[in-house]
């Protein structure tokens, strides 16, 4: 059996028999488990964090470059859900 891409298309930690030994993460499932359900944590518990950190004492003088890096790096996680999410659908429909 010749082994194509189209083995990485199956949900389940194993490829083929025929294919790698039979043992190998197919690329769907790391997709999922390795980062979706992660983003989809931290994308769950980001806001209850920030709201917990934003009423503890601040320990530093807050400055400009703080509320950027704040508005910058709080959305990462949603993006990277989107476009990860948004491959995954494109290439199923493809």
């Amino acid at each position: 059996m010749v082994c194509t891409i189209k083995v990485e298309d199956r949900f389940g930690p194993a490829v083929a028999a025929e294919c790698l030994g039979g043992f190998r993460f197919t690329l769907l499932f790391e997709e999922v488990f390795l980062s979706i359900i992660p983003l989809v944590l931290v994308a769950l518990f980001l806001p209850f964090r920030l709201y917990q950190l934003a009423y503890r004492f601040q320990r530093i003088q807050v400055g400009r470059i703080y509320h950027v890096k704040l508005v910058g790096y709080c959305p990462l996680p949603y993006l990277i859900f989107v476009l990860v999410l948004a491959h995954m659908i494109l290439t199923e429909f493809a």
